[in-house]
């Protein structure tokens, strides 16, 4: 493709039998298998329905997510914004597109630079978007940004390292905002903050997410997290995902037995006895059939012989499971 197609695209993001094998390097690993980051994922994320992915640390998420950023490219399959393959494109027609899909990072203090200003750091991406913007121009869309944050417009002549932890959270984010995406990919925006100010950062997501018409990609292993900001969920396991579809239906009445057991590991005050869904600790993947099966309690001769596909188990709700 030429060029790069904007406007109203649905789905606005289409994620087609994406795979990412990273193979073993140097002589010592030379005979092990290579890790399969991702492992053939397919999803859609309709234009103004956010979507989130949860799981266990080293499942995948954030490989996932950078390959949806194009920051690396994928061993198979294909990633579509806007209705562009965004693997096709040559690089100026990806820079181009880049200003309607922008992402924020787990660490706001490593993802800001701390020898500029917060105005500069907030800007930076209209130097590409808008390189012939006034400077008077330039300077009032900042202000207005770091308003629209929560944050006064005299704050961009601070450095980052005079900020709180949730301010420079609030930096990064309208640093990806000042282009007026049409996509926000989150990838664990608050696991590195304090929890009483998690949740200001979660209603600031939902709230410009209302107000400004953006779509999140939202990363995490925080269920409520997820289940705050986006409509739709995928449970991602070892590089594919096991469950997927409405946030609120599966964390009510989650059918996988690990989506029941990260349910589970939520505390919740008001039902205390509950019945729990406990699973082993982490163990070496299967090499046939199911990869959960090592640690699933429920898991079944041919849980270890026959890998289940993901299936529409109600409308809406797919789950990879055979005993569902």
């Amino acid at each position: 493709m030429s060029g790069a197609q904007i406007g109203k695209v649905d789905p606005l993001v289409e994620v087609i039998d994406l795979v990412r094998h990273y193979p073993p390097r140097g002589a010592v690993f030379a005979e092990r298998k290579a890790v399969r980051a991702v492992d053939g994922v397919d999803f859609r994320i309709e234009q103004s329905r956010s979507f989130g992915i949860v799981g266990e640390s080293g499942c995948g998420k954030s490989t996932l997510a950078r390959l949806v950023m194009a920051l690396d490219r994928p061993t198979a399959g294909r990633v579509m914004f806007m209705g562009n393959d965004l693997f096709s494109l040559s690089a100026q027609a990806l820079r181009r597109l880049r200003r309607n899909f922008q992402i924020v990072f787990q660490d706001p203090q490593g993802s800001l630079d701390p020898r500029h200003r917060a105005k500069r750091i907030v800007g930076e991406p209209l130097d590409v978007a808008a390189p012939g913007l006034p400077g008077t121009e330039r300077n009032d869309r900042v202000a207005a940004m770091l308003a629209a944050v929560g944050l006064r417009p005299d704050d961009g002549e601070r450095y980052p390292h005079e900020f709180s932890g949730g301010q420079r959270q609030r930096l990064a984010i309208a640093r990806a905002l000042i282009t007026e995406p049409a996509l926000i990919v989150a990838d664990e925006p608050v696991s590195a903050l304090d929890v009483s100010v998690q949740a200001q950062v979660l209603n600031l997501l939902r709230d410009l997410g209302d107000s400004r018409n953006v779509t999140y990609l939202l990363i995490s292993h925080n269920l409520s997290a997820i289940e705050h900001v986006a409509e739709d969920v995928a449970v991602m396991y070892l590089g594919k995902f096991v469950e997927m579809g409405p946030a609120r239906e599966i964390f009510a009445a989650p059918a996988h037995p690990y989506t029941q057991a990260l349910v589970d590991s939520v505390p919740d005050p008001q039902r205390p006895d509950r019945r729990r869904h406990r699973i082993p600790e982490p163990a070496p993947a299967a090499t046939t059939g199911c990869s959960f099966a090592p640690r699933c309690p429920r898991a079944e001769a041919r849980c270890r012989i026959d890998a289940p596909n993901l299936r529409p188990i109600a409308p809406g709700r797919h789950a990879a499971c055979h005993l569902i």
